[in-house]
């Protein structure tokens, strides 16, 4: 390819580009070590110099405190597993360089402590108690300095097949397009993104790259198989095409999202504090579709057909049919290995 194709194939990527140098900006794609994903999975990081990464997390707590959103004691169900997580990152902010880490943690993967919703820990990894203490973040953000690193913004995870097994970013670095950029390279390099669970911040991130690749796309709608009551909308433009639950989903209840707290006289238990129930970590459950369907029909399961269009596809995912590797979708450029921070 000449120098002037790569700078037309450039030009021609959807994202506009992150305003950072190679200096204050590293983005690192190599084999995923994480014990639940595929063996052939791929991990895409991204890292900031402590520089930049410093400005963005005071942006960030700025327009929290600004919103009136650093109240996150408020909502018993949300904090419940927070003293103990705030008390591990306190000790360990490092854990923030392994996002897979941090994710495992607020989302009780061990089932070691109650889930925490991420906007809840996220409020309170920025806390600094009105300038009165360094937040955790901060403390993270000098660790890395010290020891001339780039500070971890975020990191993901993809299998071979397009089924996502993580995104994560650390508090703070949301808001910047940063999680966009990351879907879109597994994306123009897969061929394919989506998943069968989605927390409330993964399912707006599939949403919204989709929408922004897809927008003024044909438009329609299929129904999963012959005799079911779900179905699918697909927006198609040029090599997108972007596919979101249409009717018959079960959509998460407010409990699912918020959390509840049940007071003895409903739950029965012989004590008499109440139930607490934190929100659920991923309450949007779209599995992926094979060739058969199943429903239920005066209590009998029953297997049909799936739609032709929607065999062996997730309900909410974006396709790419254009060439892969090529940056159809961003130019951050995801290198094989990562560079070091010059400080």
């Amino acid at each position: 390819m000449t120098a002037f194709e790569t700078a037309w194939e450039l030009l021609k990527a959807i994202l506009p580009d992150l305003p950072y140098t190679e200096d204050e900006m590293n983005t690192f794609r190599g084999r995923s070590y994480n014990m639940y994903a595929d063996r052939n999975a791929k991990k895409y990081e991204m890292g900031l110099s402590p520089d930049v990464a410093r400005r963005l997390v005071a942006a960030r707590r700025e327009m929290l405190e600004n919103e009136g959103n650093m109240n996150y004691f408020d909502s018993l169900p949300r904090t419940k597993g927070l003293p103990q997580l705030m008390s591990e990152f306190s000790r360990q902010p490092d854990l923030f360089n392994h996002p897979t880490n941090v994710l495992s943690r607020i989302g009780s993967r061990h089932g070691n402590n109650p889930p925490v919703p991420f906007n809840t820990f996220e409020q309170a990894m920025l806390s600094d108690d009105n300038k009165e203490e360094h937040s955790v973040m901060d403390s993270y953000i000098d660790q890395a300095e010290n020891a001339d690193s780039f500070v971890t913004a975020g990191s993901g995870a993809i299998n071979p097949d397009g089924k996502i097994d993580e995104i994560m970013m650390n508090p703070g670095f949301g808001g910047q397009g940063f999680g966009q950029h990351m879907l879109g390279a597994m994306l123009q390099d897969t061929g394919v993104v989506g998943d069968n669970s989605f927390s409330p911040s993964g399912r707006s991130l599939m949403q919204s790259l989709g929408h922004k690749l897809t927008r003024g796309g044909d438009i329609n709608s299929y129904r999963v198989s012959p005799n079911s009551k779900k179905s699918i909308l697909e927006t198609k433009l040029n090599d997108f095409r972007f596919s979101q639950p249409y009717t018959g989903w079960r959509e998460p209840s407010i409990d699912d999202l918020a959390g509840s707290v049940v007071p003895p006289s409903e739950h029965g238990h012989p004590n008499d504090e109440n139930e607490i129930y934190p929100p659920r970590t991923y309450p949007y459950e779209y599995e992926r579709m094979g060739e058969q369907s199943y429903r239920w029909e005066d209590g009998e399961l029953v297997l049909e057909p799936t739609h032709e269009k929607l065999k062996n596809t997730f309900p909410l995912g974006i396709t790419y049919t254009g060439e892969k590797g090529k940056p159809a979708v961003t130019n951050s450029l995801f290198n094989q290995e990562p560079h070091h921070y010059k400080s």
